[in-house]
């Protein structure tokens, strides 16, 4: 009987798709073995691939990727090389691309195709570094553009792409009948007049660094948006490192600017820029039911500041960076007049009396400065980051701080590279210039003076506070946990080499360790079985990596550089051996050491953080522990290097 239900079926689908001409997708019921049933096809499902084995696999990009999509209303799926593996055709294709010679991330460009081609009834396919500018209709989550014709989204530029299973498999079997370099340039050959697919131009191609006024409008007719890493034009830096982290800051500025809360750009003109962006947890949220929100007329601000830094509560950012602080036209001056001259350490920030009734936002909001023009990320650690986590440490709960970060920062400088430092200590980061209306908190934290240092070397000193050795510790455990890196056993000996050099002058700064070989030779022979030895340059790493390279790390090797700031993530028991270098200038500061009538320099970072902390070790050496190369470059004493190991208990 069960037999005859099954055949009828069958028969009455083939039915059905003849007369329809749709393609239906069937899935075994698994409560019944051998019966199909009709399922129903959402097709909001967007997919990406990628290589796991390959090395430049992006995880931080296909993160950003997931969670824009998954925001947009799209679930997302990551194709790889094993879904490849699964179509009947696998072998033939293979076959054919080792023909050509085609490996690597060319090959990926065709590989992807083959995996797509196993998905049942199709679908939408993105490259990973392209994000949604809409949230998904109710057509798209039923049928596919171009009635499931075989589209390229983004022109020949061949980056966004649908088509139902039958037209992925006709493209994947052309593409590999037409080899090339890449499939976009086999794609650029098909494109010839002939129809074989469609070509749409609905993706919009974003420059990270330029957030516009009019972007809204420029996305209103438009599918997605495509990032290039062309569109970086950053020095000194591989933009790979930091273009999750762009991205990211990127979509969040667009969907608070364009999204209302209907996820759409119905009304948008008039939509505010920050109308329900997030879903806050409970947990996050100021106040309950009936008064989640500052009333004129009975809310007042109270402001709280020292000689440094200062707690406002109940308190709003207006458009462009206003504070804006509530009561009585009295009780607003006298609150203002506390805030006294620490107003001035953010530059263009106002305050004025908040005039109407203003949803919150959530508990926390800090506001800070950034730095505009310094792409050496490691200013903006002691420099911006290092105050932050010291200020909310002042007024917060330090488990609060460790667990929570910074909440929601505002920043007045426009988004750069090292935001990605910014996104290890706050959930979101935020630009003053980008509010347009109200966004208000329970409680706003500012003032960093005092906090750092200065940096120039001349007048830098270090500052010693009551919970130093605490806020420091907090600070590196912020960054360990916001990448979930678990405690690690110590195994590797790092030696750093200077940053690469690629035409700026700011590179041609950093001397090279001269004699690394022997180095190594020294620590294999020594050392046999404990450590693995490294040898890196920090800007061929994400921030990720340079925290994993961290928490494996027993003992750091480098000379003096903005570039051992990371030695603060060494754990408890590891080590920083820093060796000093050839003056560059002549001039006399603080850091001028002088061997045999020759100006040496040291590391500024052992006077301001190193020498105070109360974990790990670090030594800097100079004088008989290195000697100088015709060149000027620091060779290091191997003996003695050798013997302050074993000290150590290396």
């Amino acid at each position: 009987m069960k037999e005859y239900h099954l055949f009828l079926s069958c028969i009455l689908l083939i039915m059905l798709y003849l007369f329809t001409g749709k393609k239906l997708c069937m899935k075994r019921n698994e409560n019944e073995i051998g019966s199909l049933v009709q399922t129903e096809k959402r097709l909001n499902i967007m997919y990406t691939y990628f290589d796991p084995t390959e090395p430049y696999v992006e995880e931080e990009l296909l993160n950003v990727w997931k969670e824009s999509w998954r925001r947009a209303g799209w679930d997302t799926r990551l194709l790889s090389l094993e879904d490849a593996k699964l179509h009947v055709d696998y072998e033939f294709y293979e076959e054919a691309l080792d023909k050509r010679n085609v490996h690597y991330l060319p090959r990926q460009t065709y590989m992807k195709h083959v995996a797509m081609s196993t998905v049942s009834c199709g679908g939408f396919l993105t490259e990973p570094y392209v994000m949604p500018l809409h949230k998904v209709t109710t057509k798209e989550k039923n049928e596919l553009p171009n009635g499931g014709v075989f589209t390229l989204h983004d022109g020949t530029d061949a980056t966004v792409f649908s088509g139902n299973e039958d037209e992925w498999n006709r493209i994947t079997k052309l593409l590999f009948e037409n080899i090339e370099k890449n499939s976009v340039l086999t794609y650029r050959k098909l494109d010839n007049g002939t129809n074989i697919f469609v070509v749409n131009h609905n993706a919009i191609h974003v420059n990270v660094r330029v957030l516009t006024d009019n972007i809204c409008e420029s996305a209103k007719e438009n599918f997605c948006a495509r990032f290039q890493d062309t569109d970086s034009n950053l020095l000194d830096i591989q933009y790979s490192e930091i273009k999750p982290m762009l991205m990211n800051n990127w979509m969040s500025y667009y969907m608070n600017r364009c999204w209302n809360e209907h996820g759409d750009l119905t009304g948008w003109k008039n939509a505010s820029s920050f109308s329900n962006p997030y879903t806050l947890p409970d947990s996050h949220k100021t106040k309950v039911s009936e008064s989640g929100y500052i009333d004129v007329s009975t809310d007042s601000s109270s402001v709280m500041c020292d000689e440094i830094s200062c707690r406002i509560m109940n308190v709003c950012i207006g458009k462009g960076g206003v504070i804006k602080l509530f009561g009585t036209e009295d009780h607003v001056i006298t609150e203002k007049a506390k805030l006294g001259t620490l107003m001035t350490h953010f530059r263009n920030i106002k305050t004025e009396s908040g005039t109407s009734a203003s949803n919150l936002w959530a508990k926390i909001g800090t506001i800070s400065t950034g730095l505009d023009e310094i792409e050496n990320c490691e200013h903006h650690l002691g420099d911006i980051i290092w105050p932050l986590v010291r200020l909310n440490l002042k007024f917060r709960e330090l488990n609060d701080v460790v667990e929570n970060g910074l909440h929601f920062l505002f920043l007045e400088s426009l988004t750069a590279q090292c935001d990605r430092l910014y996104n290890v200590i706050a959930e979101h980061v935020i630009r003053l210039h980008s509010i347009i209306e109200d966004v208000c908190f329970e409680t706003i934290y500012f003032g960093e003076l005092r906090t750092n240092f200065l940096r120039k070397p001349s007048e830098a000193s270090f500052l010693l506070s009551a919970h130093f050795h605490r806020d420091m510790r907090a600070m590196r455990l912020l960054f360990y946990n916001h990448f979930g890196i678990p405690h690690q056993e110590k195994q590797t000996i790092l030696i750093m080499q200077e940053r690469h050099s690629r035409g700026s002058s700011y590179a041609m700064q950093f001397r090279n360790i001269a004699n690394i070989p022997q180095i190594v030779k020294m620590i294999k022979e020594e050392f046999p079985i404990y450590y693995n030895v490294e040898i890196i340059s920090w800007e061929d790493y994400s921030l990720k990596q340079q925290i994993q390279i961290m928490a494996r790390t027993k003992l750091m090797i480098s000379l003096p550089g903005s570039g051992i700031m990371n030695a603060f993530l060494l754990q408890d028991d590891s080590a920083l051996f820093c060796y000093c270098q050839k003056a560059q200038e002549q001039s006399i500061d603080l850091l001028s050491i002088y061997v045999n009538g020759t100006k040496m320099e040291g590391a500024m970072e052992f006077q301001l953080w190193f020498n105070h902390f109360d974990y790990a070790s670090f030594k800097e050496f100079c004088g008989p522990f290195i000697t100088l190369t015709e060149e000027g470059a620091t060779s290091i004493n191997v003996v003695e290097l050798k013997k302050s190991m074993h000290k150590l208990g290396l």
